[in-house]
């Protein structure tokens, strides 16, 4: 569901701030002092449900967060247990001074 959203936010934020007539839009606490004029939340709101109408929340066959493919492993899973027989990896030794 976020993945579907998330793949529009760039093409709302684009078509909010072309709308709304500003050059420069900066995220929360990016900034050191300001005093806010113009709050675009609600205009983004508007642009990302006309973008994105409706989402699914039953996963396509196949599918992986984070856009892995079927058979590719997730980032950060454990590397695969060698075969029966081989042996296993020495661990790093510890470096010393």
């Amino acid at each position: 569901m976020l993945e579907q959203i998330n793949a529009k936010i760039e093409d709302a934020l684009r078509a909010v701030m072309t709308k709304s007539k500003v050059d420069l839009l900066l995220k929360d606490g990016a900034a050191e002092a300001f005093q806010p004029s113009v709050d675009l939340t609600a205009a983004l709101v508007t642009e990302i449900n006309a973008l994105v109408p409706s989402v699914s929340i039953t996963p396509p066959a196949g599918w992986r967060p984070g856009g892995q493919q079927a058979g590719q492993p997730a980032a950060g899973a454990a590397p695969a247990a060698p075969a029966a027989g081989t042996p296993a990896p020495a661990a790093p030794r510890p470096q010393g001074r």
